[in-house]
């Protein structure tokens, strides 16, 4: 059997970084993506392949040996393709374009990295003894305003016909060369909370008079910290801070009669979510009636926790091994960042890994999100490969 070592060309890796740089030159955010999608579109016609946008807003699916006749098995591959709201300060010759927009987070590269697998399995297509689709997916980065671009595919029945799902996010903490697996949760869910406080002002020499929503916020920050380490058993994992504490007023002598507060809740169980969730209800509503008020709580995961599945990773570990060796196929840690592909591993048998970008020598150092973030572009050719090799082994055991 050909490996994906073989089929793959040096110019499908100049394909792979000059669509890359292409998406990075006009990055769109959310489900605002009218130049991304027609790029996308425009490639998949060139190449000859069909396409539908009928699964969530904004995206594209596109469909490989669909023609071909019998009951086939179905690998899904999945690229989100939306960018953040950063001011670019990269310096690159292909710097983004759009004042205010940015590729922050390598989508850019996941993008053109399916951009690539497209081009190589449609030379083999005929081969091929499996269907695969390939989920050009919009809106991963917008969990706050709970409009997740996966969500709305899963909700459409993307995955109706699909057996296992695979994706894979570029790391700047490994190296390049190097393809990381983290078995079972692999990423964390997302809850941001919001607290509204209600009282009511006074003058500041008359607090009888008042009910001050500032203390019942203040009060709920104070006992939230000391209390939340006795809230975590043994093994388990939550990461939660209060992020933002805003008032009503602002002024010298005016007791507030409004308080906001915005905090963060992760975990990667969903049972440890909810019992803090609800102890963050219960404690919210204490403190504002220690001082005679009232509170609003806000509060529900949005993105749930990424399940990789132990034998759908045991697969892709086997992919990656042909394309970068044992050494370079590695066990990783669970991550702290949440991900919408969550939504896929709750349906079907997923694997979601970590594409090594890391380059100190070239200066791909920088965390997801920074102003300056960097990848180094070789590692795309080598997540192609591995997407391929995954697809030519379903495709050999079907």
């Amino acid at each position: 059997m050909t490996t994906a070592n073989v089929l793959f060309t040096e110019e499908d890796a100049k394909y792979i970084i000059d669509c890359r740089r292409t998406l990075h030159r006009w990055p769109e955010g959310g489900f605002e993506l009218p130049k991304t999608v027609s790029f996308v579109e425009e490639q998949l016609d060139s190449m000859g392949i069909e396409h539908t946008d009928k699964y969530g807003l904004s995206s594209v699916v596109a469909f490989i040996n669909y023609k071909k006749e019998g009951k086939l098995p179905v690998v899904a591959i999945r690229a989100d393709m939306d960018a953040l709201p950063v001011v670019e300060k990269t310096g690159l010759p292909f710097a983004s374009e759009r004042e205010g927009y940015m590729h922050a987070c390598g989508h850019d590269g996941h993008t053109a990295m399916l951009l690539g697998v497209a081009r190589v399995l449609k030379r083999i297509e005929g081969t091929l003894k499996c269907r695969v689709k390939l989920l050009f997916q919009a809106s991963e980065e917008s969990s706050f305003d709970k409009r997740s671009g996966a969500k709305l595919m899963c909700d459409d029945g993307v995955l109706d016909d699909v057996d296992m799902v695979v994706a894979c996010h570029v790391d700047n903490n490994i190296d390049v060369g190097v393809l990381g697996i983290h078995k079972g949760p692999c990423t964390t869910n997302s809850n941001p909370i919001t607290l509204e406080f209600f009282g009511r002002s006074s003058h500041a020499t008359r607090p009888e008079e008042a009910s001050d929503a500032l203390a019942m916020a203040v009060l709920f920050i104070d006992e939230y910290n000391k209390g939340l380490e006795a809230l975590v058993k043994p093994g388990e994992v939550v990461f939660s801070a209060v992020c933002a504490l805003h008032t009503g007023g602002d002024s010298y002598n005016v007791i507030s009669d409004y308080a906001r507060i915005k905090m963060t809740l992760r975990t990667y169980n969903d049972e440890v979510n909810d019992r803090i969730e609800n102890h963050i209800r219960a404690l919210a509503n204490s403190c504002s009636k220690k001082f005679g008020g009232s509170v609003k709580v806000d509060a529900g995961i949005n993105y749930p926790a990424t399940i990789n599945d132990p034998k759908t990773c045991d697969l892709v570990h086997k992919a990656q091994v042909k394309v970068v060796g044992e050494k370079n196929a590695i066990e990783v840690g669970y991550d702290r960042i949440s991900e919408d592909f969550s939504f896929y591993s709750r349906i079907r048998s997923s694997c979601f890994f970590k594409l090594g970008t890391r380059n100190e020598k070239k200066r791909c150092i920088q965390a997801l999100h920074s102003n300056d973030f960097l990848i180094d572009e070789n590692a795309l050719s080598i997540g192609c490969k591995t997407f391929v090799q995954f697809v030519l082994d379903r495709s050999e055991e079907a």
